[in-house]
């Protein structure tokens, strides 16, 4: 919506695994009103997708890419991109954390990172992957987190298949090969057969030789960590190559605050999801997770630019 805002014509590729939901947009939006000239929705066969992107970043008339998606085509669009010296807006994978500090709320805490890590079965770039949590509660913590689990179970929703049985293949991969290297399963079954339902899972032990450790699975799947230091724990998880979204738990806000500026993702928020975006606030990542902002005045300026006109006699 935002560059039709801008005042900007819009060429709109759907997504093939989805093409539902943008031909049902494109259709509302003009019999809403739009121009037919401003707006053009084009669908092709999966088979088609890197050819048809590649010649609309090489076309003339296209002045910007705005792709949502896998860091790993995120990556491939923005070296084709700047190859036509074209500006890219991308919001790509996330592996986002929660930093559970000493004197949280348990109880809250173990709560909203459940549902941060397995609402729609884990298919949310915004979804929790790893927790660290302050190693004076970190048994106490599993052990409110476990209770809550068992709880959260009782939502038909998890009886719902991933996307597809590749989605789901991706999942039982990541973390097969996280159990052969030592990570434990806490909660939840370790997937073992070829079925595209995941059931939700909690690994602890976990390590960053693992896949699992830096690659986003997707899934109804996350990881529990203790730490000793809070820099360290800063430290370790702005190593990492991801930045979308983090959370801290405390009952110290300032404090919790001061932790929130250290992070290096595009969105932080204390006592709150990392499952947060609304239309007044910016939305957006750094690093491996993608540039640019969306939503209200920032997602504007993404598709205006500043132009200087003088005037003399």
């Amino acid at each position: 919506m935002a560059p039709l805002a801008a005042g900007c014509s819009v060429v709109l590729k759907s997504c093939d695994k989805a093409p539902l939901p943008p031909s049902l947009l494109t259709q509302h939006l003009l019999q809403a009103g739009v121009d037919e000239e401003a707006l053009q929705l084009v669908q092709v066969q999966p088979s088609e997708n890197k050819a048809v992107v590649e010649s609309f970043l090489q076309h003339k008339y296209i002045k910007k890419v705005n792709f949502t998606g896998s860091t790993a085509v995120g990556r491939q669009i923005a070296a084709v991109a700047a190859q036509n010296l074209k500006p890219a807006l991308l919001e790509l994978g996330g592996k986002n954390v929660a930093v559970i500090c000493k004197d949280a709320d348990l109880q809250k805490a173990a709560a909203n990172v459940l549902f941060s890590a397995w609402f729609h079965k884990g298919q949310v770039c915004m979804c929790v992957d790893s927790v660290y949590v302050h190693k004076d509660i970190y048994d106490a913590f599993l052990a409110v987190l476990k209770t809550e689990a068992v709880k959260m179970m009782e939502n038909p929703d998890f009886a719902l298949n991933q996307r597809d049985s590749a989605a789901a293949e991706k999942v039982q991969q990541l973390v097969t090969e996280a159990v052969e290297k030592g990570a434990k399963v806490v909660f939840g079954n370790r997937p073992n057969d070829a079925s595209s339902n995941c059931s939700p899972i909690i690994l602890t032990d976990m390590n960053d030789d693992m896949n699992l450790a830096s690659e986003e699975s997707f899934g109804p799947v996350f990881s529990v960590d203790k730490f000793h230091d809070m820099n360290a724990v800063i430290a370790r998880i702005n190593d990492q190559p991801h930045g979308l979204k983090a959370s801290v738990w405390s009952s110290d806000v300032l404090a919790a605050l001061e932790t929130a500026k250290k992070l290096d993702f595009g969105g932080v928020h204390v006592n709150g999801s990392t499952i947060h975006d609304e239309p007044t606030v910016p939305h957006g990542a750094v690093k491996d997770s993608g540039s640019g902002r969306f939503n209200s005045v920032w997602g504007l300026e993404e598709f205006r630019y500043t132009k200087l006109i003088t005037l003399s006699k």
